[in-house]
């Protein structure tokens, strides 16, 4: 069967069962500097049980869950060798999947190629609509879980998620890290090489592919991050927290210096330049002080950039 069917076949069956939990939700778009943002309000997120990403629990006596060791088998559309692709429990858009490892691995771990293989073999296996895998690592990603998983994310109407405009009309030559003219804040990208995709074809083989442009892109924030929390008379201690994002063109990842602006929570979706919002309020506070704003409060500076001059955030 093919995997389109799969994951429709699964989802109706699981939503029948009330395994798994769908939520319509209201979207409207934000246009800032000729991008167009998508805004999504989902207030039942507040429903949405969140365990935390950190190793070790602050609470000694609490015995941590682990909603993928065993997986749910209700949510399971297909089994991998070292892999499950589960139905995302808590959905506001159907087909939205996990890529889970079968063993546990911690979230902070980088992604390894038989992860990439993983990721790379069920985005191009859906067909019905184009797809944006992502993956949140460390405790200011907006990781809800500490068991290694990958996500992909069916892009319903768009072709390409709204960051895609910051790659258009540049300059990038394949396979070189890259920063892209526009963003404000420390990030890495990567244009793939197309030709050389189609040669390797195997998702295994093109898994070593995007793990080789992937480490690249880590050397690069690891090596910013650190100088600048060398700069802040701060030294560096346990693993830096990034949104990573992959689509079928393109690699950009974000290294994250806050989890939260407020109340609103971003993980890489909000990178996409697609955010959730559990209140009108929230989605209210991000038109008004912009959305590329919102996003440089949780990030790096960019290195030697110019400060820029605008309006304190709101406190909040």
């Amino acid at each position: 069967m093919a995997l389109d069917d799969q994951i429709q076949k699964t989802h109706e069956a699981a939503l029948k069962k009330g395994e798994l939990i769908f939520t319509d939700t209201t979207v409207e778009t934000f246009s800032e500097d000729g991008v167009e943002y998508e805004l999504r309000l989902v207030p039942q997120l507040e429903k949405k049980p969140v365990q935390a990403s950190n190793e070790e629990s602050s609470d000694k006596s609490a015995k941590p869950t682990n909603p993928f060791l065993p997986y749910n088998p209700d949510l399971c559309v297909t089994e991998l060798e070292k892999h499950v692709v589960l139905l995302n429990k808590f959905c506001v858009v159907p087909g939205h999947l996990l890529v889970v490892t079968k063993e546990f691995e911690r979230q902070s771990l980088p992604i390894n190629p038989s992860d990439f293989a993983a990721l790379w073999k069920t985005m191009t296996s859906v067909h019905k609509q184009k797809t944006l895998g992502f993956y949140n690592s460390g405790p200011m990603s907006g990781a809800s879980q500490p068991h290694k998983h990958m996500q992909i994310l069916p892009l319903e109407k768009l072709e390409v998620p709204p960051m895609d405009q910051f790659f258009v009309n540049t300059k990038l030559v394949p396979g070189k890290t890259s920063q892209l003219p526009g963003l404000p804040f420390l990030h890495y990208g990567v244009l793939f090489d197309q030709e050389k995709i189609k040669e390797l074809k195997e998702p295994e083989a093109v898994g070593e592919y995007l793990v080789d442009l992937y480490s690249d892109l880590l050397d690069s924030v690891f090596e910013n991050v650190a100088k600048y929390h060398l700069g802040e008379g701060i030294r560096l201690e346990g693993p830096v927290s990034y949104n990573l994002l992959v689509t079928s063109t393109w690699m950009l990842i974000v290294p994250r210096k806050e989890e939260k602006f407020g109340q609103i929570s971003v993980n890489s979706l909000g990178f996409s330049g697609m955010l959730l919002f559990r209140s009108q309020e929230d989605l209210d506070l991000v038109k008004r002080i912009g959305y590329m704003r919102l996003l440089s409060s949780l990030t790096y500076p960019l290195p030697n950039a110019e400060p820029v001059k605008s309006e304190p955030l709101p406190a909040l």
